[in-house]
């Protein structure tokens, strides 16, 4: 008798499925690896934002990746469909800029931080100080150098527990997400 991987055994009940749930589920599956099948210049600035049955509809950070892509589109769409194992998806479209909130709110899976003892350098500490440091009133300029240094030690505990930048503004986001929630909402 001969012990199958877990591999084996998903591989396995995945070419049992409908091809209708396996087409769905490789176009699912272009949201978890957009970073690894495009090169790194395209998926900085451009997003799979959702599908429309064969159309992966994606968004732009600015009218320049916008139009950079649109050179590549085809080579893209092809490395795309060669990397999920087959045609999975016919074309792209770029978002409308309203589209970003018709996005459905999920059910979040809250990320839970590790606690972890942050020590800030002293360069960080003076950073902090220099934001406070036209605050004429003593107490309040103690209140908001104590806020911005918590802000800080938040941002390393995060960045600590694998959280990263949203990949539209910057902020930080959850380790399973791609876009902040600021950002899915406008």
């Amino acid at each position: 008798m001969e012990i199958s991987t877990i591999k084996d055994v998903l591989e396995e009940n995945f070419q049992n499925q409908s091809s209708e749930f396996r087409k769905k589920f490789l176009q699912r599956k272009i949201f978890f690896c957009w970073e690894k099948i495009v090169p790194p210049i395209v998926a900085n600035d451009i997003l799979p934002l959702r599908i429309d049955k064969e159309t992966l509809i994606v968004h732009a950070k600015n009218s320049v990746a916008k139009d950079s892509f649109k050179f590549l589109a085809e080579e893209i769409l092809q490395t795309v469909n060669k990397f999920l194992g087959g045609e999975v998806f016919k074309n792209f479209r770029f978002s409308r800029s309203f589209e970003r909130m018709k996005i459905t709110p999920r059910k979040k899976k809250i990320s839970k931080l590790k606690k972890i003892k942050i020590e800030l350098s002293a360069k960080e500490i003076t950073e902090c100080e220099k934001k406070v440091e036209q605050i004429k009133d003593s107490e309040l300029k103690k209140i908001s150098l104590q806020l911005f240094i918590d802000k800080k030690k938040s941002e390393k505990i995060k960045l600590a527990n694998g959280w990263k930048k949203c990949k539209i503004c910057g902020m930080l986001c959850a380790p399973e997400e791609i876009i902040c929630d600021s950002c899915i909402i406008t």
